[in-house]
């Protein structure tokens, strides 16, 4: 055991001398070369040969500077000239151009004569009016319908197409043999639907003037569905490419001289025997509380006292006083005086208590005051409305 550990001792003492001789011999090594290094500094040919090699690296750079400098400005030279070739093609090929109209602008007639010119003269072929676009202010073949489309430039009606959507019409309708979808739906719910709608774009167009007349198609056909006409200018400018329901409002004036003629009258009946793909117009019952009119203000104040809705059964007799009073209520109204035009409709409301004009006048003003922000609310005061006047 002793000797072993003898044995191991020698071999580490012989380990540390290696290593202290070769940290030795790296010292004078690195010593060598300093002193090396530093007689060759001190050398003045060592001296003049490291200033010769940064000379002709410094000219050498200059050189290549030079060679780019001329490489560049020979670029540019041909550029130039590429430039003047092609505007001397340009001009050869006008003025070649020029010299072959020449001889047709020079009364020496260089070709045949001229045939007879004959009596007779044909007449133009005019193409038919579309008997569909004239009635309804749409066709199902747009642009490319053979007929003639008479688009005019301004009229009283507008029609904002495909504005009105419900589940039925954005997707039950997209596969023509899809017919099971609609049996989903009942015609109650398609009818509070629509009053929904109904109820919240309404008051929006009656910001912009009176509101003569408002239907909404519930046709299947992609050219007719969901289409709201009313009527007015001020309408256009301000609500054309607004949004609604997450889709652009496209808004374009059409002529229809008859509402009797673009309505399809079987309709009405649920008689219509192409059903929702009739050409004609296909419209929802507007809500009964409502006059069909939209003009309540003048129907308060006309001299007949009798109603034009056959929906509102009761209905109040206005006294002169009380026309008086509704003529300047609209005034107020359109004025923008909603909280003067309140207290006159209350004036009215003393004497016609209960009157369903007076009543949606009034929520329509106090929907007006609240800047179009209380929908909910206004709905809520329309059902009233409706309550008290036993309607559904």
């Amino acid at each position: 055991m002793n000797i072993l550990s003898h044995k191991i001792y020698r071999l580490l003492i012989k380990k540390l001398r290696r290593k202290l001789k070769r940290q030795q011999q790296a010292k004078e090594r690195d010593e060598k070369i300093r002193l090396e290094e530093l007689q060759r500094q001190n050398d003045p040919l060592y001296q003049a040969w490291i200033i010769q090699k940064e000379k002709i690296r410094l000219q050498k750079e200059v050189e290549e500077e030079e060679e780019n400098k001329k490489a560049r400005k020979l670029r540019e030279q041909r550029e130039q000239m590429e430039l003047q070739q092609q505007q001397e093609l340009t001009k050869e090929r006008v003025e070649k151009q020029k010299k072959l109209l020449l001889p047709a602008k020079t009364n020496s007639s260089s070709h045949n004569p001229f045939a007879t010119v004959q009596d007779t003269i044909t007449a133009s072929i005019e193409r038919p009016v579309c008997s569909f676009y004239s009635k309804t202010g749409v066709c199902r073949y747009g642009e490319r319908c053979h007929r003639t489309h008479s688009r005019p430039d301004i009229t009283n009606t507008l029609l904002a197409m495909n504005m009105y959507s419900n589940f039925e019409m954005q997707y039950g309708l997209d596969n023509e043999y899809d017919f099971d979808i609609g049996l989903e739906f009942e015609e109650s719910e398609r009818y509070e639907n629509f009053k929904d709608f109904f109820y919240d774009v309404l008051p929006e167009f009656e910001r912009f003037g009176r509101v003569l007349m408002f239907k909404v198609c519930y046709n299947s056909g992609i050219h007719l569905r969901g289409n709201v006409d009313y009527e007015a200018m001020q309408a256009y400018k301000a609500l054309n490419t607004r949004y609604y329901a997450g889709r652009m409002v496209q808004c374009q004036f059409v002529n229809i001289p008859s509402w009797t003629a673009a309505i399809c009258g079987l309709s009405e009946f649920g008689k219509c025997p192409k059903g929702r793909r009739c050409h004609y117009l296909h419209v929802f019952r507007n809500p009964p509380i409502y006059l069909n009119t939209f003009d309540l203000f003048t129907t308060m104040s006309e001299d007949n006292n009798t109603t034009t809705n056959n929906n509102i059964e009761q209905c109040s007799i206005f006294t002169e006083q009380d026309k008086e009073l509704a003529v300047k209520a609209k005034q107020e109204y359109e004025a923008g005086q909603y909280d003067v035009c309140l207290k006159t409709l209350q004036k009215i409301l003393e004497s016609c208590p209960d009157d369903p004009k007076v009543l949606f006048n009034i929520a329509l003003t106090e929907y007006a005051m609240s800047s179009f922000q209380k929908t909910d609310a206004f709905k809520v005061q329309l059902n009233k409305i409706a309550e008290k006047n036993g309607k559904s």
